[in-house]
């Protein structure tokens, strides 16, 4: 008797679970070893056109890093392409979710397709709203977050986070 209460209540604590994350498993904080030198690139790229603007470089920040990462690797997975993640998340909410706090502003840049830090950089910054978000000179702080899955639409997924904080 006192094993099937333990399990009733596992299976209600399982089930309580699902109601409140609405039956949607967490995708896990993706750390892909393989990438990082691409993202080491695009952030050396992103500085150099800031610098070359006469803005100051944009400092890593690893929590925007990981919100970027699970970006692409949700597009990626769950086949959407866009700023609303595949369980309807907006940008800040995906910075809330990784525990990115004291937010002044944000932005959001993503891309699909190009095969290296050099074309997608270069795309950003042919791209009128992207730029924008590059050259802005309120950004402090940057994550990028690149994700590969082969028998995926575009196969790479980039995902560039800004952020500046209040004190900065």
């Amino acid at each position: 008797m006192k094993r099937f209460g333990f399990v009733a209540l596992l299976a209600t604590v399982v089930i309580v679970a699902f109601m409140v994350t609405g039956c949607r498993a967490e995708l896990p904080t993706i750390s892909n070893p393989q990438n990082e030198p691409f993202e080491q690139q695009v952030l050396e790229l992103t500085n150099s056109e800031r610098v070359a603007h006469g803005l100051a470089p944009l400092q890593w920040h690893n929590r925007v890093a990981t919100a970027a990462r699970s970006h692409s690797a949700d597009m990626a997975i769950n086949k959407v392409f866009s700023h609303t993640g595949s369980d309807n998340s907006s940008v800040r909410d995906r910075l809330n979710r990784h525990k990115v706090e004291n937010l002044r502003t944000w932005g959001e840049n993503i891309a699909a397709g190009q095969r290296t830090p050099e074309t997608v950089v270069q795309a950003w910054m042919d791209s009128p709203g992207h730029r924008a978000n590059i050259l802005n000179a309120s950004y402090t702080h940057i994550g990028i977050g690149v994700y590969e899955l082969e028998k995926s639409q575009y196969q790479i997924y980039w995902t560039q986070k800004f952020a500046a904080f209040h004190g900065d």
